[in-house]
C-alpha cells in the first residue's frame, strides 16, 4: 500500500464524518455521566530503563487509607503480549472501524481488570479487611493526580 493508497482511504474514512463534532460530542456525554467507581490510581511514569526502546512501566501504587505503604503493581505496555490487531480485508470502514474499536476496548479492558485485580489481590493479602477505596467516591481528581481533592 503506497501512501497515496493511505491518503485516499483516510479521506474516505473521514469523508461524511465530522471527527472534532465526534470528539466533542463524545466528551459532552461522558461529562454528563456519573464515574464509574475506580479503585485504580493515577500512574507514575518511572524513567526510562536502559537500553528500552520506548517508554518504561507504568507504576500504580497501594491506595490504602492514609498511606504508607510502598507497594505498588508495574506494568509495561511494551512488552505485554497484545496478541495481534486483526483487520477485516473485505469490510467496508464501518466494519473496519468496528473491529479495531472492540479490539482496542478489549484490550483496554483487559490491562484495567489486571491493576484491579493485582490491587485487590494486595489489600487481600496485605490489608485483611480493607478493600481498595473507590478513588471517586472520595473525589481523587484524575487530572490532578494522586492524592488529589475536588473541590
Amino acid at each position: 500500500m503506497s501512501a497515496d493508497d493511505l491518503d485516499e482511504l483516510t479521506r474516505r474514512i473521514f469523508a461524511d464524518r465530522d471527527p472534532v463534532a465526534e470528539l466533542l460530542e463524545a466528551r459532552r456525554a461522558a461529562a454528563a455521566a456519573p464515574p464509574e467507581p475506580c479503585i485504580i490510581p493515577m500512574p507514575e511514569f518511572p524513567p526510562r530503563r536502559p537500553g528500552a526502546l520506548f517508554g518504561g512501566p507504568i507504576r500504580y501504587r497501594c491506595t490504602v487509607p492514609g498511606g504508607g505503604c510502598p507497594w505498588a503493581y508495574e506494568l509495561d505496555p511494551y512488552a505485554a503480549d497484545l496478541g495481534p490487531l486483526v483487520f477485516p480485508l473485505s469490510g467496508s470502514l464501518e466494519e473496519l472501524d468496528r473491529a479495531i474499536t472492540e479490539q482496542a476496548e478489549r484490550r483496554g479492558r483487559e490491562v484495567r481488570e489486571g491493576i484491579e485485580g493485582a490491587l485487590r489481590e494486595h489489600f487481600a493479602r496485605e490489608h485483611p479487611g480493607q478493600e481498595p477505596p473507590d478513588l471517586h467516591a472520595v473525589g481523587e481528581s484524575a487530572a490532578a493526580g494522586r492524592g488529589a481533592r475536588l473541590p
